[in-house]
């Protein structure tokens, strides 16, 4: 049996999740913040060592926006040598955030109509090409990079956006030093 799971949601809902560990509980832990920290994973380090009450594992529900690298190299030596009787559930707005080496022990659990449910990708498909780079360009300066790859994640899940650009986009725009700002200036290009 898998120990850690990984779901994309982009307004942090953890509706996705199993019924099971939707709300915390006795063996239930939830840690619901902006940025998961270093002080956060030393204290899962701490609730993790402890053995359950009831249920035969503890659950532990991460849900943050974006996750220090520092927090990440920590959750990764717990994910490599969990304590037998822990689950872990990783819920991120896109998996592009995490390391490598954390993704790759983090099953993801496909929630694609999650995904594609963005009023804000609806929204910039219908708009012209020049608002849809007047959003791009405010987005970059405002470094908001949880909308960029948003967007970008929305656009590699749409059936409207080119096969051709959707293979640019998966293949590019999950690595850490792709200009997201470029990959989403193509994607207003192509899209119809």
């Amino acid at each position: 049996m898998h120990h850690a799971f990984l779901y994309i949601s982009s307004d942090s809902s953890l509706q996705t999740l199993p019924s099971d560990v939707q709300a915390p509980g006795t063996d239930v832990t939830h840690v619901n913040v902006a940025c998961f920290g270093i002080d956060d994973v030393r204290t899962l380090q701490q609730l993790a060592s402890v053995r359950p009450f009831v249920e035969p594992f503890r659950s532990f529900v991460i849900c943050a926006k974006t996750l220090t690298p520092q927090a990440q190299n920590a959750l990764l030596k717990i994910l490599e040598e969990p304590p037998h009787s822990a689950q872990f559930f990783v819920v991120v707005p896109h998996e592009n955030i995490l390391l490598p080496t954390l993704r790759s022990r983090l099953m993801l659990v496909d929630t694609l109509d999650d995904r594609v449910a963005n009023a804000d990708w609806e929204s910039f498909k219908t708009d012209t090409y020049t608002q849809r780079l007047a959003r791009i360009t405010k987005a970059a300066k405002d470094k908001d990079t949880v909308w960029l790859a948003d967007m970008l994640e929305a656009a590699i899940y749409d059936k409207s956006t080119p096969r051709r650009a959707v293979l640019l986009l998966d293949t590019h725009g999950r690595a850490s030093g792709a200009s997201k700002k470029m990959l989403l200036e193509l994607v207003a290009i192509v899209l119809p």
